[in-house]
């Protein structure tokens, strides 16, 4: 991996909610000016440009992607393969950057052994959507490229999608994908499983849920930073998020 995480920040979205956003994807650039920033979107076709110049020697993953047809899932899939070839900062745009990027690793950990930098979403019990104790927020993410975990979940979410579209007796542009399964195939669920998946892997040991629950500062687990509720899962009325106690806000979700 590179020391330094590459300076760019990505956001992806269609042009109303681009409209709608304006005023909070300003905070990324104006807070954050010596980086790159990039918004891909369907309007333009600038996602499926950046797919098929990204993954020219991946032949299924290009395929996937021209198959993929269902509308909710293809936000999801294509912040995972921006992480996994570019890496950088993804934010959705309904997000307000809180504080430099430069300044998201506390100074007294070392950023070049840190490959990648993930936000708890959800601590809690009160959401009946979410399925695991703590998930994590796939809303805004950090990595370098090709970081496992980036690996990791686009193959899963080829494979869970290949599964439901055999189970509906179909193809990939033919399957049928709700709510519950949005969460599965491409959502916190499938991003949170890879998650924890490559931190027992780094690890060389199962990870425990207890181990990422309650964090008030953040929490290294081999080449991962965890931050607590507050770094990138502000502004929810759950997980005691924007209590002051459990960790600094980075990033500001609407």
């Amino acid at each position: 991996f590179p020391k330094a995480f590459p300076k760019k920040i990505w956001q992806a979205g269609s042009q109303s909610m681009k409209e709608e956003w304006a005023k909070q994807t300003k905070t990324w650039i104006s807070m954050n000016s010596n980086w790159n920033y990039e918004l891909l979107t369907e309007i333009d076709d600038s996602n499926t440009i950046f797919v098929e110049d990204s993954f020219q020697d991946q032949p299924e993953v290009l395929a996937f992607w021209r198959d993929l047809n269902v509308t909710a899932l293809r936000p999801d899939f294509v912040r995972y393969l921006i992480m996994l070839a570019d890496g950088g900062v993804y934010s959705d745009l309904d997000t307000s950057c809180m504080k430099p990027i430069e300044e998201w690793i506390p100074s007294y950990l070392d950023e070049s052994t840190i490959n990648a930098v993930i936000g708890v979403e959800y601590d809690d019990n009160t959401d009946q959507k979410f399925v695991r104790p703590v998930s994590f927020s796939q809303r805004t993410m950090m990595a370098k490229p090709g970081h496992p975990i980036f690996k990791t979940v686009v193959a899963q979410v080829m494979l869970h999608l290949g599964d439901l579209s055999r189970d509906q007796d179909t193809d990939v542009a033919g399957s049928e994908v709700g709510e519950k399964e949005v969460m599965k195939v491409t959502g916190s669920t499938c991003f949170t499983d890879a998650v924890m998946e490559n931190l027992g892997n780094t690890l060389g040991r199962k990870v425990e849920w207890s181990e990422v629950q309650g964090l008030k500062e953040p929490t290294l687990f081999g080449d991962v930073l965890i931050l607590s509720i507050n770094g990138f899962g502000s502004g929810q009325n759950h997980s005691h998020s924007s209590d002051p106690a459990y960790g600094e806000i980075l990033v500001k979700h609407h």
